[in-house]
């Protein structure tokens, strides 16, 4: 009997074979994480990229990657720049309306969930400009160090007390500087080492496909009896999340409460600060030959 095989098919059964479990969304209340240094651009963990999202008559969204992410030509662009070439102010803003909407991800542990690895964490322009901020302090300097960076708190609101109508997220930094994981616990080195190449989690849709679906969202007598369909990505705000479902989180409260990392108190006395630093560096330098 393979059981390897056996293994795989379980897995596949329970879910831990599904892209979704890639992907990490914030849930109601407090959570904390650690933005890594991206495997595949080591001096960048944020990875930049555009979607489009059409709605369909049956009240699912389709998500698609545009091409112009991967730097293609892509349809949709350039049915805008025909717009603004007609050089009315209507046109203008309507092809600003047509355009793909920018989603930012990194790749993060999940504070008291590190036995999962890396997962992937999208935001839209709101919270990647308040984490760049946090960044560009002095005073807090790079928080995705490995050997000496800072946790991420999430404060993630389903119903704003505001009475804002979208979710609210709120990110603050943890002023304690703490190594990623216990750099002595082997297992969760390799586990931060083997992230994926987030461009693998998505589908390029052809030059011809998405310009057929374009037509079909701005003229949908045109389209055909719609399909339900998976989603492949994600949407521009936290409400609207279309990424593959992640598996329910705890709540809050479970979710933080093993967040202090005690482990990373007792690497110290383990290895010098020295060691520490260099088996972070000898974990990423196969990283570095990717670029």
């Amino acid at each position: 009997m393979d059981l390897d095989f056996i293994k795989s098919k379980l897995d596949t059964l329970q879910g831990k074979n599904k892209q979704s479990t890639k992907f990490w969304k914030p849930s109601e209340g407090e959570s904390k994480v650690r933005i890594l240094p991206y495997k595949f651009n080591t001096e960048n963990p944020f990875v930049e990229l555009k979607f489009y999202y059409y709605r369909q008559a049956n009240g699912t969204t389709k998500t698609f990657l545009s091409p112009s992410t991967s730097g293609n030509p892509d349809p949709v662009l350039e049915f805008c720049e025909k717009l603004r070439a007609t050089g009315t102010k209507e046109n203008w803003v309507l092809s600003k309306s047509y355009e793909p909407k920018l989603r930012t991800y990194v790749p993060v542990i999940v504070r008291g969930k590190e036995e999962e690895g890396v997962k992937f964490w999208g935001f839209g322009k709101q919270v990647y400009e308040s984490i760049l901020e946090k960044m560009s302090n002095p005073d807090i300097g790079d928080i995705t160090d490995l050997e000496n960076g800072n946790d991420l708190i999430i404060k993630f609101t389903k119903v704003p007390s505001s009475g804002k109508k979208f979710p609210e997220t709120k990110v603050d930094v943890r002023i304690k500087k703490t190594p990623a994981v216990d750099p002595s616990n082997d297992d969760l080195m390799q586990k931060i080492s083997d992230q994926v190449d987030i461009m693998t989690l998505f589908t390029e849709p052809s030059y011809d496909e998405l310009k057929k679906e374009f037509e079909n969202h701005i003229n949908p007598e045109n389209d055909p009896e719609p399909e339900v369909e998976a989603s492949t990505g994600d949407a521009t705000d936290e409400t609207n999340s279309t990424e593959p479902e992640v598996p329910a989180e705890p709540t809050a409260e479970k979710a933080t409460s093993a967040v202090e990392l005690p482990s990373a108190a007792k690497a110290s006395a383990i290895l010098t600060p020295e060691e520490t630093k260099a088996k972070f560096k000898k974990m990423f330098a196969e990283a570095a030959n990717l670029k």
